[in-house]
């Protein structure tokens, strides 16, 4: 089952297929079994991709050495560095291509994180009934497996919790997602931690919070910060928790804004940052995007930023190194500080999932495509499978360590829930 899904994506990429570690191979139960996904030893292997290191094979004899300046046997490219991200991998493979794919349990993608040469990817099941169950696997950006959990009752819907999933830096999960009790009864939990090998390691239920709605789930050094608003009330008011990493709440921000009027960016409402302070984007009621910042204290101070291009197409981006913001028209930059350095004017066909100094990823259709940082087309990578129904990239995560992009792709969200759709996540060259 898994087989042929894996392979069709690989033979249908820009560039060449790089096979990595082969300890991956196929597996449909949870927590630290065997990984639902394609094996390595069935994608062509071309050096070694997974190192990074530059390291050398051997074809008839002759070493071969990536980063020599000469395009060798089994090499699709040699720039005469072993740097990442510059178009030529240290693995000597060409952007876009793709380094490993493996098939997940079927359902629909709702988030993806990155950090450390680690990846978790969540993804939302239906079962008879309705009920609803959150599956999380884990790979190292290697293409190992690390595991697989179903977090039976889980109901992560893209709008009910958006990007609802936050690797911390101790490679467990934080879940920032309503856990619904048998057929629908009460809820059992409001946040909680996932160790691959242990299961669910810490668990927060707010008995006074009934209808939630979750905006973001991310990594801030004080604590995982979750971003929500009570559904069930007159005039929901936006909230940013804090937990530490045993899913104990530290403390809650009333942020004072009616969640109705400001409503959170769909990308990226809480962007991670190294300093001990909150931040949260939300579209007014007029169109602007204001910034909403909190050293962690009840007091709040906003700021207009942009206008919004469209409540549809805002998103924020941010990693250790750096802020940036997406308003549908233009991608506005801040320094290390938060503060708007410069603004940079885009056009493109497709939607922006991720962007960085590195450059732009963009998802169009049924394929992805690489920009460089001034905004011109570098590469695309085709996501079509032969027979198969049309995969369209959702989230997209850097991994600085091997110099590519984590693509976590779906065939959408199907008219009947309880019939899920097959769903991949991919390792690409940039």
């Amino acid at each position: 089952m898994r087989s042929w899904l894996g392979v069709c994506v690989v033979l249908a990429a820009c560039g060449p297929a790089v096979g990595t570690d082969d300890s991956a191979s196929g597996g449909q139960s949870s927590s630290t079994s065997e990984p639902p996904g394609t094996s390595a030893a069935e994608v062509t292997s071309v050096g070694d991709a997974a190192s990074g290191d530059g390291s050398s094979s051997s074809f008839g004899g002759t070493p071969v050495i990536c980063g020599d300046g000469v395009v060798d046997e089994g090499e699709a490219c040699d720039d005469g560095n072993t740097v990442n991200a510059d178009g030529c991998s240290a693995a000597c493979e060409t952007r876009g291509s793709i380094r490993w794919v493996e098939s997940l349990p079927s359902g629909f993608a709702i988030g993806l994180s990155a950090r450390e040469g680690r990846v978790a990817a969540g993804l939302q099941q239906y079962t008879g009934g309705l009920d609803p169950a959150t599956v999380l696997v884990g790979f190292e950006s290697s293409g190992a497996f690390i595991g697989e959990y179903t977090d039976e009752g889980g109901f992560s819907d893209r709008d009910i919790a958006r990007e609802p999933i936050a690797l911390l830096p101790d490679g467990r999960v934080a879940l920032g997602y309503a856990v619904l009790g048998a057929r629908g009864g009460p809820v059992q939990r409001h946040f909680g931690v996932l160790d691959f090998d242990e299961g669910i390691v810490g668990s927060y239920l707010d008995e006074e919070l009934t209808g939630a709605e979750f905006f973001g789930t991310t990594y801030n050094p004080q604590g995982t910060l979750v971003l929500r608003a009570d559904r069930n009330v007159r005039e929901p008011i936006l909230v940013l928790q804090q937990f530490d990493d045993t899913a104990a709440l530290i403390e809650s921000f009333p942020l004072d804004l009616s969640a109705d009027e400001y409503r959170p960016l769909p990308r990226g409402a809480v962007p991670e940052r190294t300093a001990p302070m909150g931040l949260v984007f939300t579209v007014t009621p007029f169109g602007g995007i204001d910034l909403h910042t909190s050293l962690l204290a009840p007091s709040w101070y906003s700021t207009p930023i942009a206008d919004a291009g469209g409540r549809g197409a805002v998103a924020s981006f941010s990693d250790e190194l750096g802020l940036r913001l997406w308003t549908g028209s233009e991608l506005i930059l801040f320094d290390g500080q938060d503060h708007q350095a410069e603004s940079q004017p885009l056009s493109f066909d497709g939607e922006l999932l991720w962007a960085d100094a590195d450059g732009l990823v963009v998802g169009r259709e049924e394929t992805i495509v690489l920009y460089d940082p001034l905004g011109v087309e570098q590469a695309s990578t085709s996501l079509s499978i032969p027979d198969g129904p049309a995969m369209r990239a959702q989230f997209v995560r850097p991994d600085p360590v091997g110099g590519g992009v984590f693509v976590l792709a779906d065939a959408g969200i199907p008219p009947d829930p309880t019939t899920a759709e097959p769903a991949v996540l991919l390792y690409v060259v940039r």
